[in-house]
Order: C-alpha cells, then sequence, then structure tokens
C-alpha cells in the first residue's frame, strides 16, 4: 500500500510526471516521481494511462474473477 505522504501531493497538486523511457514509434512511458503513477503516450504525445497500474489491484481484480466464475456457472442438466 502507498503511503499517504506519497499520494497527497498527487492528489492536491496533480502528478509530477517524467520521462523514463522513449520508443522507437515516438511513444513514451512517463512516471510520477511522488506516487510511481506510469502511462504512456502516443505519437501525438496524448496521455494513455496503463490499465492496471499496480500489482495489489491486479491480484484484486483476479480474485474477484475467480469469485465470479465459482458462483455464476451456469447449471448444466
Amino acid at each position: 500500500m502507498r503511503k499517504l505522504n506519497e499520494v497527497l501531493p498527487c492528489a492536491v497538486f496533480g502528478h509530477n510526471y517524467i520521462k523514463t523511457k522513449t520508443f522507437i514509434d515516438h511513444t513514451s512511458r512517463l512516471s510520477c516521481q511522488n506516487c510511481g503513477t506510469v502511462i504512456k503516450t502516443d505519437a501525438k504525445g496524448n496521455f494513455k494511462e496503463t490499465v492496471l497500474p499496480s500489482k495489489d489491484l491486479q491480484r484484486i481484480l483476479y480474485k474477484l474473477y475467480s469469485v465470479k466464475q465459482r458462483f455464476y456457472r451456469p447449471k448444466v442438466s
């Protein structure tokens, strides 16, 4: 879990992005210096947020998916 002092400046003032990687197709990967949020840009410079920014979120979504699959399976007659 992220600490409050890492997330609070981003919530109040916005993210402080720095370019971490540039790709051949003129896209870039940016990450926030405070909270570590990663976003990507397209060739025109528009922001594209990553689908799953954290491992915690991936784990929670997987658990929800498995619970849904367990309870909502169609009954075979």
